[in-house]
């Protein structure tokens, strides 16, 4: 009886898909990253997959830039790092934001949001960016159609 209960569950554990981050340094100080695992055809609002535009993870830690100054004086809490889910349009060179989340030193979260993108809401990437890099790690490593 126990080797069949072992034998399910061997089976069952078989079955479930695991996700994991492959977080890879886009930028030379180390700060921040991009899940090439997560890299995936972006589905709008209107569930109509693009062809050309692919969503995607990436993390930044606190870098004391603006945005994470704003955060800590705001929310009273020292932000760690954030992630955010953008998309590319790599047929316009353009990226939008689909969803921020920011999260504290003990990884709690302290704010987040989601965006809807529309077209007014995707912005030129800027040549020698940040920007840019994610469009060349992005849609470089896709086949573009």
């Amino acid at each position: 009886m126990r080797r069949i209960f072992l034998l399910i569950t061997a089976l069952f554990l078989s079955t479930i898909q695991t996700y994991a981050t492959n977080w890879v340094p886009i930028t030379n100080d180390n700060k921040n990253f991009i899940d090439t695992e997560s890299i995936e055809y972006f589905t709008d609002t209107l569930n109509y997959r693009s062809t050309n535009k692919y969503s995607f993870w990436t993390k930044s830690l606190n870098d004391k830039t603006q945005l994470y100054t704003f955060i800590e004086k705001n929310y009273h809490k020292k932000p760690w790092y954030k992630l955010n889910k953008q998309v590319v349009d790599c047929t316009n060179k353009k990226l939008g934001l689909e969803s921020l989340i920011v999260y504290d030193l003990k990884e709690q979260v302290i704010t987040s949001d989601e965006y809807n993108i529309l077209l007014s809401d995707w912005h030129s990437i800027v040549p020698d960016s940040y920007g840019e890099l994610l469009y060349d790690v992005v849609c470089k490593s896709q086949k573009i159609e």
